[in-house]
């Protein structure tokens, strides 16, 4: 008697597991083929995370990866990125002497 998955059981059986297992194992493989190559052409040995990242971005079929392994950038890049998409008017910011006084109210 085999079992019957149901909304209560969260668990699909080993089939499902081992199939899900070998799709990551394909998926990690082809990931790293494709950071060896960025490392390739720069000419270099030691595969790094910024090979992995670059594979990210160039191949389209990764896209839903662009969150979880993103380019590292500068913190002043960043920065300079956020305060573009949503700008924080100076008034709002507030004063070291603002924040003392916060502080001591508490």
């Amino acid at each position: 008697m085999s079992a019957i998955p149901t909304e209560s059981s969260p668990h699909g059986g080993p089939e499902a597991e081992n199939k899900s297992a070998a799709a990551l194992q394909l998926l990690v493989a082809d990931l790293t083929q494709r950071g060896a190559r960025v490392m390739f052409d720069e000419s270099r040995d030691t595969l790094d995370y910024k090979d992995v990242a670059g594979a990210v971005e160039e191949y389209t079929g990764y896209d839903f990866l662009d969150d979880v392994i993103p380019q590292k950038i500068p913190a002043a890049v960043a920065v300079a990125r956020m305060l573009k998409k949503n700008p924080v008017q100076q008034e709002e910011l507030p004063t070291k002497k603002q924040q003392q006084v916060e502080n001591e109210e508490q």
